[in-house]
């Protein structure tokens, strides 16, 4: 009897949806843009940039307003939102017109088929460092200024900020005269 539940047990929580999960199948996922176009994923992609609230998608928008056109081109960055938490009614009549005015493509999961498993953090964007459509990292940033530090290549004031090594420790590691 013990092995019977112990048996389906195991075999429910195989069955359960993953929670919390890199996106796989990068060059596989299809999805929709704002104007209704199917997007699939370029390859040269370098960055995944996935909001999956209103705060995250706030903060990607705010921080686009200030670059060129061309900058999510030229830093081979994609735009993904998860808007299953809308209505749908809602996100028709107001969440699409909105996306379709602005100057970059937003791809767009409308029910969370496709984006509902993918690593999340509240009220933070989920960038996924991306390299041959496979994700090598993952970082949850809610600051503008890291956003740009990331996509950058910059270190954030954060990790300026850390205290600088002892006396002892530089002596250790400086080269010899």
């Amino acid at each position: 009897m013990k092995n019977l539940i112990a048996l389906t047990l195991l075999t429910l929580s195989l069955l359960a949806p993953a929670t919390n999960a890199l996106p796989h199948d990068l060059d596989r996922l299809r999805l929709k843009d704002q104007h209704d176009t199917p997007v699939k994923i370029p390859t040269d992609t370098r960055y995944v940039v996935f909001a999956h609230d209103m705060s995250s998608k706030d903060l990607v928008e705010e921080w686009l307003e200030s670059k060129d056109d061309g900058f999510m081109k030229n830093n081979r960055i994609v735009y993904v939102v998860n808007i299953s938490g809308m209505p749908r009614i809602i996100a028709r009549m107001f969440a699409f017109p909105a996306l379709r005015k602005l100057p970059y493509q937003v791809i767009i999961d409308e029910v969370g088929q496709k984006t509902g498993d993918w690593e999340t953090r509240d009220s933070a964007v989920s960038v996924f460092t991306v390299k041959d459509l496979s994700v090598t990292d993952t970082a949850f940033i809610d600051d503008s200024a890291e956003l740009d530090a990331l996509i950058s290549g910059k270190e954030t004031a954060s990790a300026a900020e850390q205290p600088a090594p002892d006396a002892a420790e530089e002596s250790a590691t400086a080269p010899a005269e």
